[in-house]
C-alpha cells in the first residue's frame, strides 16, 4: 500500500521563468552561460568551514541545490539529493560551462584561494542578485562558524527561514507584456570591429576600486559611470588612424545594460531567480 502510494506522490519541481529557459538551448562546448562573483575577507579561507558553510546556506536556495531535467518540450529544475556541491580550490580557466550531467549534476561551483571565496552559477538558476544573495549569506554562515556575530538583512538571508512562494514565481507573466514593447532605433550606430578570439582565449581584468568615488568624480549614478568608462576606453582604443575612422567618429554608441527590475517592484517581485530584465 505504501509502495503504491509512494508512486502517485506529487514530485517537487521547479518552473524555468521566461528568461531561464533560453539558456539550455543556447548550452554548448563554445558558450558559457556561467557568471562568476566573489567576497574577499580579510584572513585566509579555511575550506573545511566553508564546505559546513555551504552545507548549511544552500538548503535556504532550492533552485541552486536543484538538477536541471528535460521536459517533454522544456526543461526544468528538480530537488538535488546527491552530494554536493563541494568546495573546491580555485582554478585558472573559470567560468568554464557546466554540462548538466557533471558535477553529480549541480550547477554551481565554489571555490576558494586565499582571502578570496568565489561562486559560479549557471545562469538558469538565476541571476547576478540571486547568485549575491546565494554567495553572501553562505559568507555569512561561514563567519559564524568561526565566531563572529553576522546578523540577518541586506544580501544575507535568514538560513532557517522557509522560501517564500513568490521566489519561484515567473514575474514575467505579471509585469511584462507585449504592451511593453519599445520601439527599436533606427538610427546607424557604431560598430565596434576587430579579429574575433578564440573561445577558450581567457582574458582577466582585475582590479578594486571604490564604487562611490566612481560616482563622485563623474556626478553620476553608478551605473552611467561605468558604462561611461567603457565607452571612454572603447574611443581610446579606436582612436588610431584608420581610413574610415572619421566615418564613424559621430555616430552613437549605444549600450545595453542589465537593469534590476525587482528593485522596482515592491510588492514581492523575486530577486533570488531569473528576475533581472
Amino acid at each position: 500500500m505504501s509502495k503504491s502510494n509512494s508512486k502517485h506522490t506529487p514530485k517537487t519541481w521547479y518552473r524555468l521563468d521566461l528568461s531561464a529557459i533560453v539558456y539550455p538551448t543556447l548550452q554548448r562546448r563554445d558558450f558559457s552561460s556561467v557568471y562568476r562573483l566573489s567576497v574577499l575577507l580579510k584572513d585566509p579561507v579555511q575550506p573545511d568551514i566553508l564546505q559546513q558553510a555551504v552545507d548549511i546556506a544552500i538548503k535556504r536556495f532550492p533552485t541552486y541545490h536543484s538538477a536541471m531535467r528535460k521536459g517533454f518540450f522544456w526543461r526544468y529544475l528538480e530537488p538535488n539529493t546527491r552530494p554536493g556541491p563541494f568546495v573546491k580550490p580555485d582554478i585558472r580557466n573559470f567560468c568554464m560551462p557546466m554540462p548538466f550531467k557533471s558535477n553529480n549534476r549541480y550547477l554551481v561551483r565554489f571555490y576558494w584561494y586565499d582571502r578570496r571565496i568565489s561562486l559560479e552559477a549557471h545562469h538558469s538558476l538565476g541571476d547576478g542578485t540571486g547568485g549575491m544573495y546565494l554567495l553572501q549569506t553562505v559568507t555569512a554562515v561561514y563567519l559564524r562558524l568561526l565566531g563572529h556575530e553576522i546578523s540577518n538583512g541586506g544580501f544575507v538571508l535568514d538560513v532557517n527561514e522557509t522560501p517564500d512562494p513568490e521566489e519561484f514565481e515567473d514575474a514575467y507573466m505579471r509585469y511584462a507584456n507585449a504592451r511593453v514593447c519599445p520601439p527599436r532605433p533606427a538610427e546607424k550606430t557604431y560598430r565596434v570591429r576587430g579579429t574575433k578570439e578564440p573561445f577558450y582565449t581567457l582574458n582577466v581584468i582585475d582590479g578594486i576600486m571604490s564604487v562611490s568615488a566612481v560616482q563622485k568624480d563623474y556626478g553620476i549614478p553608478k551605473r552611467r559611470a561605468f558604462i561611461f568608462s567603457f565607452t571612454k576606453a572603447g574611443a581610446r582604443f579606436s582612436s588610431a588612424p584608420a581610413p574610415c575612422a572619421d566615418r564613424h567618429a559621430r555616430q552613437p554608441a549605444p549600450f545595453f545594460s542589465i537593469q534590476n527590475a525587482a528593485q522596482l517592484y515592491h510588492d514581492g517581485l523575486s530577486v533570488y531567480r531569473s528576475k533581472t530584465w
